[in-house]
């Protein structure tokens, strides 16, 4: 003797729970939530294995102890308006809004850029430039 097999699929019942009974639809949303959640909880961690796999350069670059302090301050304005960014983010966001410049503001940002000598300092004046003020 065969049996009719009822309709297991999650959206008969949902149809069925929400003709049965009207209390159940927070049940409902708090499972909608819950997918969201997951959901959101997948794209974090994609976008977390993204990341990982971005590949990064370490370099080093020499600057005026004035420019430096700029960065300083841009790091704690930041802090001011709850974004906490570091010395690099700070560089990198400065280098993007450069890459957005039309060509005649690029030139004039680049020539308001003090030329200085690569390399490091001498000791000399290294101590000497940490210490004014």
């Amino acid at each position: 003797m065969m049996t009719k097999r009822k309709d297991l699929s999650l959206r008969s019942r949902r149809i069925n729970i929400s003709k049965s009974n009207p209390n159940n639809e927070e049940e409902l949303a708090n499972n909608n939530d819950a997918t969201l959640k997951n959901k959101t909880t997948e794209k974090t961690l994609a976008s977390k294995k993204a990341q990982d796999s971005l590949k990064v350069v370490r370099d080093t670059y020499t600057m005026p102890l004035d420019d430096h302090k700029i960065i300083a301050s841009l790091k704690n304005e930041c802090m001011r308006l709850g974004i906490e960014m570091n010395k690099s983010e700070i560089v990198r966001a400065g280098l993007h809004t450069l890459t957005n410049m039309s060509p005649s503001d690029l030139m004039k940002a680049a020539f308001t850029v003090q030329k200085i000598k690569t390399g490091r300092p001498t000791k000399q004046n290294y101590s000497k430039n940490t210490h004014e003020e």
